[in-house]
């Protein structure tokens, strides 16, 4: 072999060592990027996978419905003790279901709630739990937050103690507000049932606690009095219990009449009883209605006092009552509560509202209906032909009803204008 042929043959065994080289390397530069790509799309995969797992979660957890372009509350499964008590408040006080005082009243018995459950998920709030607040209650005393005995201690400190619990009745009313709170969560959605119910205490009240009529000697010494209709008495003090005693309205009601509440309606003079404006406040719907004056009324001077107020610009019929916190009626109650104590009627259950009282009972024993009686009393009619289809009875139908009111004490001593 000549050194040519030698040297061509070297160089072509390394020429085709190096394309062998060459093309096992392709092959596995190919076979490891199809790998790769592989790995690479699965991560891709799974990544997504876990980007639309945490959207969806922080979705429910954090995301809000929108309605009337207002978020919502927290979902409800998610929903406190506390922040169900704030809305249930809210809701109360802006639709006008409380008063200043039952907010008042509510907030502490709330509060109350609070401190002996815990606040807790709605959800987890059962009869268990609402039985852990009724036994508990059940053994506190009264003024639990005011007594300095019991400022400072817990719950159970204060159990182990031995007070002198709160009366059955102060515990009674503490179980039906909780109990209220509860129904309107279940009514609004928040849980599906009330772990309240069955669960209330039923007073059985002792006669001597109502409210009772006066009597006829009862009226004589309210009205035939010396301090009665004298120079220093005030106008609402005078004209109140007439006006309750010949109408049946409430104190309140009363009190918070103003002059445009005196207009005639189909030829009777009427007073109006509402809540027209944010200073009147009703105890319910059927509340407002038209009672035509009593003829007594009248002769006694009714019209003319308003007349004169209205001449003078006062808007109110008794413009020394000032409201607070439960109406304008606060100081007529005190008053009235000492007037008929110096007049010697000092038996438990005659108060302003027996005035109320009288009128129901004379209707009653006059035989009038009692859906006449309810149209002047501001009760709900429950008959389903009058009540449920049923108009607004006439003035001059319910002026024949009031009129029938009558006293002894009017008609032998006739009261001076």
């Amino acid at each position: 072999m000549t050194s040519e042929n030698g040297d061509f043959l070297h160089q072509l065994a390394e020429d085709t060592y190096i394309l062998r080289s060459v093309t096992t390397s392709k092959l596995l530069a190919a076979t490891h990027q199809h790998q790769l790509n592989e790995l690479q799309d699965k991560a891709n995969q799974e990544r997504d996978l876990l980007s639309n797992f945490v959207i969806e979660t922080t979705k429910k957890l954090t995301s809000a419905v929108v309605i009337n372009g207002e978020k919502s509350s927290p979902p409800r499964s998610r929903r406190t003790l506390s922040t169900l008590i704030d809305a249930y408040s809210e809701d109360s006080i802006l639709t006008k279901r409380w008063t200043a005082k039952t907010a008042q009243e509510n907030k502490a018995i709330f509060a109350l709630l609070l401190r002996i459950v815990g606040d807790i998920d709605i959800s987890n709030y059962d009869k268990e739990v609402h039985g852990v607040y009724r036994n508990t209650l059940l053994k506190l005393p009264k003024n639990i937050n005011k007594d300095p005995r019991y400022i400072g201690k817990s719950i159970q400190q204060i159990i182990d103690s031995d007070p002198n619990r709160a009366s059955i009745t102060t515990t009674a009313k503490q179980l039906q507000r909780v109990s209220a709170l509860l129904g309107w969560a279940v009514n609004h959605g928040h849980i599906t049932s009330n772990p309240a119910t069955g669960t209330a205490i039923h007073i059985k009240k002792n006669p001597s606690d109502e409210r009772r009529v006066f009597s006829n000697d009862d009226l004589t010494k309210l009205f035939n009095s010396s301090e009665f209709g004298g120079a220093k008495q005030s106008a609402y003090q005078y004209w109140m219990p007439l006006i309750a005693l010949f109408s049946g309205a409430r104190l309140n009601e009363i009190a918070q009449l103003e002059i445009v509440d005196f207009k005639v309606v189909d030829g009777i003079d009427v007073m109006s009883v509402n809540n027209d404006g944010d200073n009147k406040r009703i105890k319910s719907h059927a509340g407002i209605r038209l009672i035509p004056l009593h003829e007594e009324l009248i002769r006694l001077g009714i019209l003319d006092y308003v007349s004169d107020l209205a001449q003078k610009g006062h808007p109110r019929l008794f413009p020394e009552l000032s409201k607070q916190r439960d109406g304008y009626g606060a100081a007529a109650s005190k008053w009235f509560a000492r007037y008929r104590k110096r007049c010697g009627i000092t038996e438990q259950g005659k108060v302003f509202h027996s005035f109320r009282h009288t009128v129901a009972n004379q209707l009653k024993q006059s035989g009038t209906s009692i859906e006449k009686v309810a149209a002047i009393m501001g009760h709900v009619d429950e008959s389903e032909t009058f009540g449920r289809y049923g108009k607004t009875y006439h003035p001059s139908v319910l002026a024949v009803v009031i009129n029938t009111l009558s006293y002894p004490v009017f008609i032998n001593a006739r009261l001076k204008k």
